[in-house]
């Protein structure tokens, strides 16, 4: 009968010319009704009244009133459109009762013109009581300070005016046989813009935290310029004050020793291409993986990051225009694009330079400062995304990619400058069946006004201009060379080779 009633009234509506003509079928199509704003149209002749009748509600003492935790009496209007809706008074209960029902039927002898109804409902507070009740922390902790994953924030220890993102994990490739290096046989390095942790005077020695202490700076004096315009002892101050002691207690016990320290790092331009990269020696205990971590839930970015598509087991040497790429940062977090055919030239530091970049798909931008350094990244196995021909011959080893069917014949010439193979990096034939990711390159760069567009440096460049500096052969941690059976490098070393592949199948 309910379903009936409300059909009809809606068919007034339609009589009316205030609804729309119903899509549906049957005789008494079944309509419910929805709330609007008190506001929505001009006030009603029983808005005072109801007004009135709260405000003598309100001035009723306290102390006389029993009832339970989070009921309401809420005044809307009810119906099908603002202007097809009758003014209402929801009554709500946590757990209503007979009693709630017969008090509230009472009143509808009272004010016809008024709609009173009684429902299950509750008011509570919209915070979570998972961090400390009140704040989440705007950066990453990890949830092992002994295994930080990539994409964590980062900045110098002392005097730490920028921050930047920890790009991910390489290793120098030497033999612990060869006397001159066998220091660094286990070593494993992070990588991230110089610009973020050296000086001027590019000094090797600086120290590094992880996560960055500017951005835990910043959000304790946020805090504690909030608390403060609080009296001591009230909610609000209480709460703020759990929160700084929450930042304090976490930040301290993640910076309670350095990440590492920086061992070389230049920013200079080198054949018009920028070279903005530093290397840090992590500390020796250390585990460091090309893992996107297990503190964020990187699936509500994309459902495909899950399993071996949250670690780097490749190097995307030729990237071709069009490439599907993201890139997580500590400023903006996850932003995908695709990678621009040709290259992007500008001015900067009183010449003119040129640069790889990505131009934003989705979103209203790339990257912000505070995401240099970030790896961009691409999903090796993108089922929406057929761009990718990998062949387990070992003269074809290089990853070869097809352009998008909309892309030109233009297209299909590469923007990567062409390396030797010694330089190359691929999985074996059997693990190329497995999700994994593939490093494109570090951003170190982005338009400061749209924030579209995200300059980056190819991996390959990299590793072959630290090769041009400390003459040794470089490799990112857990990819494979062809002539290796599981990945290596630094941290990631044979030991951990059933979990690498149960991840990579």
């Amino acid at each position: 009968m309910r379903h009936v009633l409300l059909g009809t009234l809606y068919a007034l509506g339609v009589k009316l010319r205030i609804l729309p003509e119903s899509s549906y079928s049957e005789p008494h199509p079944v309509h419910l009704a929805t709330n609007f704003a008190v506001g929505s149209i001009p006030e009603l002749d029983c808005q005072e009244q109801v007004e009135q009748v709260l405000e003598l509600t309100l001035l009723h003492p306290s102390e006389n009133t029993l009832d339970q935790e989070g009921s309401f009496i809420a005044p809307v209007l009810r119906g099908f459109r603002p202007e097809f809706s009758v003014l209402s008074l929801i009554f709500g209960f946590p757990k209503p009762n007979s009693e709630h029902l017969k008090q509230v039927s009472i009143l509808y002898e009272f004010k016809p013109d008024v709609h009173i109804l009684c429902q299950r409902n509750y008011i509570r507070a919209c915070g979570s009581t998972a961090a400390n009740g009140q704040f989440k922390v705007p950066f990453r902790i990890p949830t092992d300070p002994n295994i930080p994953p990539i994409s964590m924030s980062l900045s110098k220890s002392n005097k730490a005016t920028a921050s930047g993102t920890l790009g991910g994990y390489i290793f120098p490739k030497v033999d612990s046989s060869d006397n001159r290096f066998a220091q660094f046989s286990k070593s494993t390095f992070a990588i991230t813009c110089a610009h973020v942790c050296i000086d001027n005077n590019h000094k090797s020695g600086t120290s590094v935290n992880v996560p960055s202490l500017v951005l835990a700076n910043l959000y304790r004096n946020a805090l504690t310029k909030h608390r403060d315009k609080f009296s001591p002892g009230t909610t609000e101050y209480s709460t703020y004050h759990a929160a700084i002691e929450d930042i304090n207690r976490k930040v301290h016990t993640q910076t309670k020793r350095e990440f590492g320290q920086v061992v070389w790092g230049e920013r200079t331009v080198v054949n018009k291409n920028l070279s903005d990269v530093a290397i840090i020696k992590c500390r020796d205990d250390l585990t460091c993986r090309n893992f996107l971590g297990d503190d964020i839930s990187f699936s509500e970015y994309d459902p495909g990051l899950m399993f071996g598509n949250l670690h780097v087991r490749k190097i995307v040497d030729k990237p071709m225009p069009g490439l599907r790429v993201f890139k997580y940062g500590s400023t903006t977090k996850y932003t995908k694009g695709r990678l621009n055919g040709p290259r992007l030239v500008y001015w900067a530091d009183g010449r003119l330079q040129s640069s790889e970049f990505v131009v934003a798909s989705d979103g209203p931008g790339f990257a912000r400062g505070g995401d240099s350094g970030a790896w961009i990244l691409h999903k090796m196995k993108d089922d929406d995304d057929d761009d990718l021909n990998i062949s387990g011959n070992e003269e074809d080893s290089n990853l070869t990619e097809k352009p998008p069917v909309s892309a030109s014949a233009d297209a299909n010439i590469s923007t990567a400058t062409s390396h030797t193979s010694s330089t190359t990096a691929t999985l074996p034939t059997d693990s190329n069946s497995g999700p994994s990711l593939g490093v494109v390159g570090m951003l170190h760069s982005y338009d400061g006004e749209r924030k579209e567009f995200g300059l980056y440096t190819p991996m390959t460049t990299i590793l072959n201009r630290l090769e041009e500096v400390t003459h040794v052969k470089w490799g990112v941690v857990g990819v494979t060379d062809k002539d290796e059976d599981f990945p290596v490098g630094g941290s990631d070393s044979s030991e951990d080779e059933e979990a690498v592949l149960t991840d990579c199948e």
